[in-house]
């Protein structure tokens, strides 16, 4: 009788899920709603633009503190300089990644030193970058109690995830207040 293949414990997850957790589409590809690709787009775009640039990507990556190339952004688009939010819906809505975290993925963008965390100097440049402006001490200690979900003081990628996951809940649900669109 075969064994079946270890699972592979996500960074920063103390073994409780794995990339097999993660939903799957009619493909068994990574899930992607369009809600999600709604969002990224007007962020990467920029408010009511028809096409992100490989420019302007590069800037807003650069904003969370990720600096791409714009050869290895013209990578991401295929060899082009923009992608439409229709060629962005067509390679992500139906696709067929398998043993990928895109959660888990995003939140190494903010771990920098790849301790598990997400440092208090990444979260006050981001909001900065941003254009939120500086934090104060107090409004960075509301941010963590909020953010940290299981009270270590620190948000990792239990906190990130399910920071995430509540946004999805707030969009489903009218009336709530949401974050500008930048």
């Amino acid at each position: 009788m075969k064994t079946p293949p270890k699972r592979k414990a996500l960074p920063g997850r103390k073994g409780v899920a794995s990339v097999e957790d993660v939903p799957k589409n009619e493909k068994g590809g990574v899930l992607v709603r369009e809600e999600d690709i709604s969002s990224a787009f007007k962020f990467l775009a920029g408010g009511d633009s028809t096409k992100i640039t490989s420019k302007r990507l590069r800037e807003r990556m650069m904003l969370i503190g990720r600096d791409y190339s714009l050869h290895e952004i013209r990578l991401l688009f295929g060899g082009k300089d923009t992608m439409t939010r229709q060629q962005l819906n067509d390679f992500l809505l139906e696709n067929e990644v398998t043993g990928f975290d895109p959660i888990a993925h995003a939140f190494l963008t903010f771990d920098a030193s790849g301790n598990g965390f997400i440092s208090e100097s990444i979260i006050r440049n981001v909001y900065r970058n941003l254009g939120y402006g500086d934090l104060s001490k107090e409004e960075y200690q509301i941010l963590i109690e909020t953010a940290d979900l299981d009270k270590d003081g620190k948000i990792g990628l239990d906190d990130f995830r399910a920071l995430l996951h509540s946004s999805h809940q707030k969009e489903e649900s009218p009336g709530e207040n949401k974050m500008p669109d930048l």
